[in-house]
C-alpha cells in the first residue's frame, strides 16, 4: 500500500481510499479469516529478506540459514564486482 501511495503521489493521481481506510479493511478481512489478533500487526508489516529467504529455504535440502548466507555472499560479491569494474550499484 505504502509503495501505490507513493506512486500515486509521483504521478499526482487522487486515491481511490486514504492509506488508512485500506489498513481498516485489510485488518478486517484478516481477523474474519481467522487471522490471530495478536499478530496481526506484524502480519501487515513489510515482509523481511531474511524470513522469506529462510522460509523458502526450509523446503530445499540445503536449509534456510545456508540459503540466505550464500544469497548474501552472492550479493556481496556482485557488489563488489561492479565497484571493481567502476559501474555504479543500482
Amino acid at each position: 500500500m505504502k509503495d501505490s501511495t507513493k506512486l500515486r503521489s509521483r504521478f499526482k493521481a487522487e486515491p481511490v481510499r486514504d492509506e488508512e481506510s485500506q489498513l481498516a479493511e485489510v485488518r478486517r478481512l484478516a481477523l474474519a479469516a481467522g487471522a490471530p489478533a495478536a499478530t496481526l500487526k506484524s502480519f501487515l508489516a513489510a515482509p523481511q529478506y531474511t524470513k522469506i529467504v529462510e522460509e523458502g529455504g526450509e523446503h530445499v535440502e540445503l536449509g534456510g540459514e545456508l540459503i540466505d548466507l550464500l544469497g548474501r555472499l552472492q550479493f556481496a560479491r556482485s557488489r563488489r564486482h561492479q565497484r571493481n569494474l567502476g559501474v555504479a550499484a543500482v
